[in-house]
Parts: structure tokens; C-alpha cells; sequence
């Protein structure tokens, strides 16, 4: 990435707001997206009431931007940072790390992807450096998932591919008081089936320093449905004393109970995990499931939702879940809903924002909050919901809007449930 970076952008955009009148009390397209506003955009994230984000630029590069609401209710967006042409953009962001934020770029051409920060300075302004560049790939190759951060300031990542054995890695990059950072490569996925491959997803970490993620490939399973490259797992590192890290397999999906995890998990406050695939299930469309844990280390899976296709539930999710204040879980699915199985969105539907609901007997509950129509946002996709203080969802879309490329440009969206 060029050492020398575009200055802030000084011009602040101010947004319409687009109100689908099927949802207008409860859906709000804050930000359509096109021109210099970006296209495409990645994850948002949360903090002291204000949203972040990334996007590409049509000629190149690619923005950081925040977005704040006026007290009229519209949304406004500012370019913090502008990434110039032939640079590589950062998917998804974190903030709640050394007071700045971070992210991951994939390969462009010099390497093998990179880790980024982006800081603000006293004037207002943000500067990016590059803190970790992958320049082989034994190192790790495309770190695609979103970035975690320990209490100490530790950063941890994964990459879908690279590593001794070409199927992924996870890494940890800790600072040093001289600005620097030091890289170390905590597990290198095996070529054999049986353990986990190519984690797309980044992780987490619970009180104990115990580190998990998912992959999309690899497990104990093999199908016609997955192939011979396994269904997926969930795995965990633990920190063995006096020093490296033990992985251990959670969970194999075998398709029945889902296929393909693409998510970030999440803990539950009864130390559970809760997470999706994107396949697999009753219907072979993606599932919402629990892993519970017992005695010995081992866990249990417990199917929360299958999705089925008829034409108003969603199918195919890639994001993962998030819950509000009263046990309520929340995401999206990349296709599927009530719009789009004629020419919009390609006939597989342009994705819904649902909720899961906890009842009795501890049987979840499906509703649909909003069904994409296209004009109001399609496919969104890798971009799992924030949750305000008041218990309102924010999320981002791919493609669908007013850009005027056909397929439009994507949109960055309020629900209220």
C-alpha cells in the first residue's frame, strides 16, 4: 500500500432518506450509495452513537467514513479517510482497540494482504498505516475477517488461505511500546479433512483468553451435499502454559444440522455460542444453531432455525447474529424474502433482516422484520447488525438502491424492531 495517503476529504455529503412505504415505521435506508459516497460497503460498527464504515470508490481506492444523525431524524455522511487508487481497501472494521481502528485488506498485487490502522488526530483528521504485511504465504494469505482485540491490545485475525499447509491461519499481532508490531501465527490449519480449512470468519474470545472461530471447509464429514472437503467446523484455541496453543474441533457440520459456516460466532450470556451457516439445514438453505457446552469439553449443537424457501423466509445467511437486551437474536440472509424471485436480484430473493424469539419449551420463534425489495437494498451480505442503546439495528447491503449501474450500489439501513 502507498506510504503517502489522500488527504481528509473536506466535503460532507448530506443523505435522503428512502422510505419503503410497506415499512416505513419500522425500515430506514440512511445512506444510498454511489459516486463519491462509495459503493459496496462493509461492515458498521458502533460507538458513542455515531456509525462507521468502509467502501470501494468507482475509479479505485476506497473510503472510510462515519455516519451521524441529525436531530430532524436525516442521516449525514463524512469522509474521515480516502484510501487513493491502486490502494487496497479495508473490509471489516473494529474500534475497541488502543483507541483506533482496525482492518484487513486483501492481496494486491505485493502482497499478501495487510493489517491497517486508522487513527485520529487532534485536528480532526485520520491517518492509515499499515502494521502487518503478509509477504509470503506461509505467513497467511487473504485476511478476510473482521479483526479481534484481547483486553492487553492484542490483535487477532485469521486468513482464509496460506500457512504452512495452504489452509488458513490464525494470527496474533501484539504492539511493542515503540509503535511496532510483532506477528505470530497461533495455528496453521492441516490439508486434512478432519480439521477445520479456510476460516472466512473472524473470532472471538471469552473471559478465560480461549479463542474461537469457525471455517467453511474441513470436519469430520463428508457428503455429496459438501463434497469431499467437509461441511465446516467450529474450533478452539486454547493457550497452553508456558507458551503456544492448542486447537480442538467443537463441532463438524454434517449438512443435517448446517453446512459452510461463513459468520462471526457469538457468546450468549448463558455461555453458549450462537452462530449460522450459509448451507445445510431441513431446507439446505442455512440454519441459526447453539453450541452448548458440557462435561470434558465437549459441546452440543441445538438447531434454532432451518430456512426454508417459500418465497417469504430468508435463505443463504453469511453474517452472524446479534442479541438485544432481552435474549432476542437478530440477522441477516444474503437471498430469499418476499421480493425478487423474478429478474430482480437474480430470482433467489434480495435478503431479509429476521428475528429469533426464545420461548417455551426453548423453541425460537421467526419473524421477518424486512424483506429486501431491491430499490430499498439487496444481498447483505458479510455484515452482521450493530444494536443501538434503544435497541435499533443498523446493518449495510451489497447491492440494491438508486446507483444507476442496474443492480445499484448498496445501502447502509435502520430497523426498528
Amino acid at each position: 500500500m502507498p506510504k503517502n495517503f489522500l488527504s481528509v476529504l473536506a466535503a460532507t455529503i448530506v443523505l435522503l432518506i428512502a422510505l419503503p412505504a410497506s415499512a416505513a415505521d419500522s425500515y430506514k435506508v440512511l445512506l444510498d450509495y454511489g459516486g463519491a459516497n462509495g459503493i459496496g460497503a462493509s461492515n458498521l460498527v458502533y460507538e458513542g452513537g455515531v456509525l462507521y464504515g468502509t467502501a470501494f470508490l468507482r475509479l479505485g481506492g476506497g473510503i472510510f467514513y462515519e455516519l451521524q444523525s441529525g436531530a430532524d431524524g436525516t442521516w449525514t455522511q463524512t469522509v474521515l479517510y480516502e484510501f487513493p487508487v491502486g490502494s487496497a481497501v479495508p473490509g471489516p472494521v473494529i474500534s475497541e482497540c488502543n483507541g483506533s481502528f482496525y482492518g484487513t485488506t486483501g492481496p494486491d498485487g505485493y502482497d499478501y494482504g495487510e493489517v491497517i490502522q486508522l487513527t485520529p488526530g487532534s485536528n480532526g483528521s485520520w491517518t492509515s498505516q499499515v502494521i502487518y504485511r503478509f509477504k509470503t504465504q506461509q505467513e497467511g494469505d487473504e485476511p478476510f475477517g473482521r479483526l479481534m482485540c484481547d483486553p492487553a491490545g492484542n490483535i487477532y485475525g485469521t486468513t482464509r488461505s496460506g500457512g504452512v499447509n495452504g489452509s488458513g491461519t490464525v494470527f496474533e499481532l501484539t504492539p511493542a511500546s515503540n509503535g511496532e508490531w510483532t506477528a505470530k501465527t497461533l495455528h496453521s490449519f492441516p490439508s486434512n479433512v478432519k480439521d477445520g480449512r479456510e476460516p472466512v470468519a473472524g473470532l472471538i474470545m471469552d473471559s478465560s483468553g480461549n479463542v474461537y472461530g469457525t471455517t467453511e471447509l474441513g470436519g469430520f464429514y463428508s457428503n455429496s451435499n459438501c463434497t469431499v472437503n467437509g461441511c465446516g467446523t467450529v474450533f478452539e484455541l486454547k493457550p497452553k502454559t508456558g507458551g503456544g496453543w492448542t486447537e480442538t474441533v467443537l463441532q463438524s457440520f454434517d449438512f443435517k444440522y448446517g453446512a459452510a459456516p461463513y459468520a462471526d460466532l457469538t457468546f450468549g450470556t448463558d455461555g453458549n455460542l450462537y452462530g449460522t451457516t450459509r448451507g445445510g439445514g431441513d431446507f439446505g438453505n442455512g440454519i441459526v444453531f447453539q453450541l452448548i457446552p458440557g462435561e470434558s469439553g465437549r459441546w452440543s449443537e441445538k438447531l434454532l432455525h432451518s430456512f426454508k424457501p417459500n418465497g417469504r423466509d430468508g435463505v443463504l445467511p453469511t453474517s452472524g447474529v446479534t442479541f438485544d437486551g432481552d435474549g432476542n437474536l437478530y440477522g441477516t440472509t444474503s437471498n430469499g424474502g418476499a421480493y425478487g424471485y423474478g429478474s430482480t436480484c437474480g430470482g433467489r430473493g434480495c435478503g431479509t433482516v429476521f428475528k429469533l424469539a426464545p420461548g417455551a419449551d426453548d423453541l425460537w420463534t421467526e419473524q421477518i422484520l424486512h424483506s429486501f425489495n431491491g430499490t430499498d437494498g439487496a444481498w447483505p451480505e458479510f455484515s452482521d447488525l450493530v444494536i443501538d442503546n434503544s435497541g435499533d439495528l443498523f446493518g449495510t447491503t451489497t447491492l440494491g438502491g438508486h446507483c444507476g449501474n442496474g443492480q445499484g450500489c448498496g445501502v447502509s439501513f435502520e430497523v426498528l424492531p
